[in-house]
Formats: C-alpha cells, structure tokens, sequence
C-alpha cells in the first residue's frame, strides 16, 4: 500500500506573539463588560498558566488527531480487505498509479468511486499517463546523478561545467577573466 508518513509531533511553542496575543484577548474581554472587568480579571488565567494548559491541550490534540487518522486507515483497509481477492488486487494495483496524494482519506473516496461505479478498475479515467517512476536514476555512474531527481532540485552543487564554458561566459560579459 502507498501511504506518506504523518508528521511527527512537535511540541508546543510558547512564543511572544502567542503570549501577546493571549493578553490582548483578556484585555479585550475586560473591555466587552466594563462594568464586570474586575470579575472577568478575576477569572482569567495567568499568561503563564495559559500557556501550560496549552501545552497539554496541545499534546492531546495531536495524539487524538493521530489516533483518529490511523482508525480512518484502518476502516479504509478493513473495506479494501472485504472485497474478493480478484478486486482487491486490482484496486490496489490502480491505487499505486492514481494521482491522488498517497492518504488514507482519498483510498476511501476510490473505493467509494469505485463502489457508486464512477471509476471502473479495468479502464481509470486517467489512462495510463501516471506511471510509477522512482525517484532516483537508475544504474548511477555518480553519487551526484543518483540523487540528482531528488525534490526536483539539482543536489550537490548542479550541473559542472568546464573551463571552456566558463571562458566563453565570462567572454560574453565583456571581461576578460569572472575573478
């Protein structure tokens, strides 16, 4: 199965924008009823409390938003595994090669296409342009070809060129040397 890994969790960053924007939130709830500001002071937490309660919801939310992702997978996988051995192998063939991005939440919308009959596992609407293609060159001469597709960025300082090349460069710009 294609699936791209979720982020690690971070923790929570307790900046100045964050404490100066939690001031300003008290500072408006005062002024929202004047008359009851030193009641609303009274009950509002410190900018320092605020920011413990915010690491710990923080660190539940994002444990609760990861547990919620992999059951999404697991029901997702649980549907694929239903199905008779002949259409699982082809769904998840044409998963490998669909163009959607590589998430348990768009394998459930094909099977859901697949299942209303919108996208037919024999004959998908993208044809065969989508290919798995890796990401590397294959059979490299060079450290520098076999990463050279990664990100879509020229690694390990681009293209060499030569001595000819540079004088010729630098002759086009009227100087002599490029020193």
């Amino acid at each position: 199965m294609r699936f791209k890994p979720w982020p690690r969790p971070t923790p929570f960053e307790d900046t100045s924008r964050k404490r100066a924007a939690y001031r300003r939130k008290q500072v408006r709830e005062q002024a929202a009823l004047p008359l009851f500001a030193a009641v609303v002071a009274e009950h509002q937490l410190d900018v320092d409390e605020e920011m413990v309660r915010r690491t710990g919801q923080w660190e539940r939310q994002q444990q609760e938003s990861r547990r919620q992702r992999a059951a999404g997978g697991r029901r997702k996988r649980e549907r694929l595994f239903a199905l008779p051995l002949a259409r699982r192998l082809a769904i998840r063939a044409l998963w490998r090669v669909c163009p959607y991005p590589a998430d348990p939440s768009y394998l459930g919308t094909l099977l859901h296409e697949i299942a209303t009959g919108r996208i037919d596992p024999a004959q998908p609407p993208w044809g065969g342009r989508y290919t798995l293609t890796p990401r590397t060159t294959p059979n490299p001469t060079s450290f520098d070809e076999a990463f050279r597709q990664i990100g879509q960025r020229m690694v390990g300082g681009g293209p060499k060129t030569t001595e000819a090349a540079e004088r010729q460069f630098c002759g086009n710009l009227g100087r002599g040397s490029c020193s």
